[in-house]
């Protein structure tokens, strides 16, 4: 079998995506990989520019939190897994 050693996930940040998100971590888990999360989002306005940071930051706190959540659901919270999130609006 092939191992993998990075693996993407992508995300909008607003659904409840605790089954995919335990499956990225079980597949890092296994392999011994990196896991990449990109959120997503639309492009912030000019007029709401200011609101662009505090969203991203609150972005990438849900998605702590489901992380936590996912891997507490399986038991690998204590194995270290290497995640970097990423928000890319626009």
């Amino acid at each position: 079998m092939h191992r993998f050693h990075n693996i993407l996930f992508v995300s909008h940040g607003i659904k409840n995506e605790t089954e995919a998100l335990q499956l990225a971590l079980k597949l890092a888990s296994k392999n011994e990989a990196q896991l990449h999360i990109l959120i997503t989002c639309p492009p912030f306005p000019d007029t709401l520019s200011e609101y662009k940071t505090s969203y991203e930051a609150s972005l990438i706190d849900k998605m702590n939190k489901a992380i936590q959540l996912a891997k507490s659901g399986l038991g690998v919270s204590k194995k270290k897994i290497p995640i970097d999130i990423e928000v890319d609006c626009g």
